[in-house]
Parts: structure tokens; sequence; C-alpha cells
């Protein structure tokens, strides 16, 4: 990820991460700051390289998130540019019995994954940038990344996860120390 690129993304440990945590407000017109978020949802996503990206990962509190139109399964991060599909009052309708358990990772937390169980199969309802409502059916990797990013849109981050249910993994054993510090202070309480 070119943290240089995607000086506006919050990453944990920052001074505003604790907007990560915030639940978003309902999308009701689009307005010139719900256009400008949107715009530059998109090119946060795609500075970090990101597979997908919730409105309060860029500080917004606009209840939306992108997700690339082209991905690949279990591929979170991408180096070329990509396009992205806006979601905004995004919510699920309907879910599949089955459930899996697989890796996750998120740019506001580069050096972290955490193991996740999600639905396979979700049916979904969502606005798009024209506010026209959507309804789609959502497999695999595409209904995870939703899943995931509706979590965030919730106030609910990989950390969440690991706290109530499963693993949680150090990805860069030498850097973001001082992160690392601080979360597993969290961990032990």
């Amino acid at each position: 990820m070119d943290l240089k690129k995607a000086s506006n993304l919050l990453l944990f440990g920052s001074k505003n991460c604790k907007e990560l945590e915030y639940p978003n407000c309902f999308v009701g017109s689009l307005s010139k700051l719900v256009k400008s978020d949107i715009s530059l949802l998109k090119s946060m996503a795609q500075a970090s390289k990101s597979a997908s990206l919730s409105a309060n990962q860029i500080g917004s509190e606009h209840n939306m998130f992108v997700i690339r139109q082209k991905i690949k399964d279990n591929q979170w991060f991408y180096e070329d540019k990509g396009y992205y599909s806006v979601f905004i009052n995004p919510r699920i309708c309907k879910v599949s019995q089955k459930i899996e358990e697989n890796w996750e990772y998120c740019a506001s937390f580069p050096w972290l994954r955490a193991k996740v169980p999600r639905f396979l199969k979700i049916k979904v309802e969502y606005d798009d940038e024209g506010l026209n409502t959507r309804e789609k059916v959502l497999e695999g990797f595409l209904a995870r990344l939703f899943q995931h990013e509706l979590d965030h849109l919730r106030g609910l981050t990989l950390i969440n996860w690991r706290l109530n249910h499963l693993g949680l993994d150090f990805l860069d054993k030498e850097e973001n120390e001082d992160n690392k510090e601080i979360l597993q202070v969290l961990l032990t309480f």
C-alpha cells in the first residue's frame, strides 16, 4: 500500500483512528458533500490498492462503501488501477446457511489479518450512485467483501473479530511496533 498516496486513510494507531469505530449515517440525498465523499472513497481505494473501502475509513460519516468491480478470490489488494462500484445505505436481506471461515485483511490495519466467519451467499439491497435501490445476490469473496465493509459501517473492525471470535495474526514483525504494543495491551484485558 502506498501510504503517501493514501494519506487520508485512517490507520489503527493514527490520531483519528477512533472514527473507525463510529457507526455511519443514512444517506438521503446526493449533496455536494456526499458526491465529494464518493469521489474521495474511490480515489482512496485505488491509492490504498484495496479491493474495498468504507466511508469511515476516510473519516466520512456517510453510510457507504466501494468494492472493486473486477476481483479475484481472496485477493484483498491489487497493483493495477481498478474501477469501483458504490454501495450506499447497504443492507443484507437474506443469508445462506453455509458459513466459511477465512483470513481477512484491511487497509486500516496493514500489518494485521484476522480469521472471520462469513456467510457464503447473501441477498443484499443498496442504493447506487444515483440513489436508485438495487437488489443482488452475492456469493463467495464478493459476499465476504460486502459483509466486511458493512461491519466497518457498523463500527466493527478486525480487532472486534479477534476479541469476540477467532484468530489474529501480525503480518509484519518488524514494522509498526508501537501499534502492535497498543493492540497487544487491548487484547489482554
